[in-house]
């Protein structure tokens, strides 16, 4: 099943992004194939970016994908724990 994600944003620049795509699901709930778009759209650029949206097929999932992103921060952050220093 493909689903449309649109995602809006905003940069350090204080300018606004938006990005839709058409993203298969592939087994991944909505809220997962939409984090990992959100996290493509943030390589692609060269500012640092902010979700400010995320809507799949008209429905708001922002809170979702906030939640999904904070608990790979947590993750990142508590893997720093085993450093040797």
């Amino acid at each position: 099943m493909t689903v449309i994600i649109q995602i809006h944003y905003t940069s350090t620049a204080n300018t606004n992004g938006y990005q839709k795509g058409a993203i298969p699901l592939r087994g991944r709930k909505p809220e997962q194939a939409a984090y990992e778009f959100w996290k493509w759209i943030q390589k692609q650029n060269p500012l640092k970016v902010t979700i400010e949206q995320v809507l799949c097929e008209q429905e708001d999932i922002t809170e979702l994908v906030r939640e999904l992103e904070n608990e790979e921060i947590e993750k990142s952050l508590n893997g720093m724990d085993d450093l040797p220093f």
